[in-house]
């Protein structure tokens, strides 16, 4: 799953619809049309949301990424607090 940036939600990618008119065109040319066939088939990434067909897919939404970023930083914060605490204690015990 990735996220549209245009539909702002997450979809399945998929590859670019068939050309019926370019596979039509490039079989005047028999290697053309095979080529065609071949490349969609087995070389074509899967890279455009299925509602509005862009490429702008990201791994992540913009707010999934900030909600990481608050995330890593609180942890950072807790286990700071949590190495102070555990210093206190030790220069108590020293006294």
């Amino acid at each position: 799953m990735k996220y549209c940036t245009l539909c702002k939600r997450y979809v399945e990618p998929t590859k670019s619809k068939w050309n019926w008119g370019l596979f039509i065109l490039l079989c005047v040319t028999v290697v053309g049309g095979i080529g065609y066939a071949i490349h969609h088939v087995f070389m074509k990434s899967k890279n455009r949301c299925p509602i509005c067909a862009t490429k702008q897919l990201i791994k992540y939404s913009p707010e999934d990424v900030e909600a990481k970023k608050l995330e890593k930083q609180e942890k950072k914060e807790a286990r700071k607090e949590m190495i102070d605490n555990v210093k206190n204690k030790i220069n108590e015990v020293r006294e």
